[in-house]
């Protein structure tokens, strides 16, 4: 779990990351993916009956959307039509072992519980977008304000989302305060929880980097425009604050 491992991601991990979590976080996505994986091509029936809870239109719904990823095939066979796993798919494996591994140290409960639901509430811990960079930020700087935070990844504090989003990050376990404040403001820093995430960032990445064509492959920097987190904002954002009388970014 050393902080090493968060130091040596760059920006454009981050943003793979966050990409490749938020297209297979929605629910179902993971036990559609690892039955299809596991059986190989299938009916939606099949799918459907081979998922109990999962509706055919639900089932349909989420296969069109992976279709649209490359990560689901269809295939025409006689009067029915089969859905198999697309070439960008076949990364998943580390996703998956990741996850779950993260899952197991940090999440489980004392009950038996499916690998791909521990890869989906793994998944599903995450506050996307965001906690990829809030984390990596931290990392680097070391402990820093919820303003600093903001400031360093050039995001509008003007709203209340970034501080909800802070806040999420710290009931969700992954950030915490270390105790020491400047002025009025708390100063946070990553929790273990936090720390082990680099592995799951480091095959997230991977998985997106091998799936995209290198030139659709975003190369921004910062990791996520204004608009990107904050959908409500105007489109000339509030000035950032500076940050706190006495104390320059580090």
């Amino acid at each position: 779990m050393s902080i090493n491992r968060w130091q040596s991601l760059a920006p454009v991990q981050i943003e793979r990351a966050e990409l490749a979590a938020s297209t297979l976080k929605p629910r179902w996505s993971m036990w559609v993916l690892q039955t299809l994986e596991h059986n190989g091509p299938m009916r939606l029936t099949d799918l459907c009956n081979a998922l109990p809870g999962l509706q055919p239109s639900a089932a349909s719904s989420v296969i069109n959307r992976l279709r649209g990823q490359g990560l689901i095939t269809r295939t025409p066979s006689g009067r029915s039509v089969h859905y198999g796993l697309g070439d960008a798919a076949n990364g998943l494996q580390p996703v998956h072992r990741t996850l779950a591994s993260w899952w197991q140290a940090h999440l489980s409960i004392n009950a038996p519980v499916a690998r791909a639901e521990q890869v989906e509430r793994g998944l599903g811990h995450l506050p996307l977008p965001a906690t990829f960079a809030i984390c990596k930020s931290l990392a680097d700087r070391g402990p820093q304000t919820a303003t600093d935070v903001g400031w360093h990844l050039d995001w509008p504090m003007a709203t209340s989302s970034f501080y909800s989003r802070i806040a999420m990050l710290r009931h969700r376990g992954l950030i915490a305060p270390t105790g020491d404040r400047i002025g009025k403001a708390e100063l946070l820093s990553l929790t273990p929880r936090a720390l082990s995430l680099s592995d799951v960032v480091e095959a997230l990445d991977d998985f997106q980097r091998h799936r995209a064509p290198a030139s659709v492959v975003p190369t921004a920097t910062p990791p996520y425009r204004p608009a990107d987190l904050f959908s409500h904002l105007p489109t000339t954002p509030a000035p950032m604050p500076r940050p706190l009388a006495g104390r320059r970014p580090r």
